[in-house]
């Protein structure tokens, strides 16, 4: 029976690994299933199954992984001679628009949905500080390319902690 539960809880890790990198594309947080998976697995599966340092380096990528896709994002937002509130409205608008594109293409609405939630509200912030709709458009199309980039660069981080996880358990 225990060598059932080993088994299970085995492929249970292996299985959520696989599936964290598809989260990450459509917009879930597939580094943070990534952490709390290899997590799981060092507290049920001891030091024999995972290193206490290859989790700790996983959550380092992972806290990485967000301040990079931020920065990213915020620079593309502010590409274009901003005004205040530019990159609040790049995160407002590109979270809206994340949760409003994810029902489509099987979740990957997402991706597009950030970048044209970042665009739109850039846009809109633009305008209502009195740019001219040609300026505004520049700006949120720098918001809607950062938002892009950061998402690119969230994936990256994701794969190589996937690749991070799989050597650190095969490793072991």
């Amino acid at each position: 029976m225990i060598a059932l539960l080993a088994y299970l809880g085995w492929a249970a890790f292996w299985v959520v690994l696989v599936i964290s990198l598809p989260a990450q594309v459509i917009g879930l947080p597939g580094t943070w299933i990534i952490v709390i998976d290899s997590l799981l697995l060092r507290l049920v599966g001891g030091v024999e199954a995972i290193s206490t340092g290859a989790v700790v380096a996983l959550g380092a990528l992972a806290i990485g992984g967000e301040f990079l896709e931020f920065a990213v994002s915020a620079a593309g937002a502010r590409s274009e001679a901003p005004v205040r509130g530019t990159v609040l409205a790049a995160i407002a608008g590109g979270v809206i628009g994340g949760v409003a594109g994810a029902p489509f293409l099987f979740g990957a609405g997402a991706i597009p949905g950030m970048a044209l939630g970042a665009f739109g509200a850039v846009f809109t912030v633009n305008l209502l500080a009195g740019k001219g709709p040609c300026d505004a458009a520049r700006s949120g199309f720098g918001a809607l390319i950062g938002r892009l980039k950061g998402t690119a660069a969230k994936i990256l981080i994701a794969s190589v902690m996937v690749v991070v996880a799989v050597i650190a358990v095969l490793s072991t």
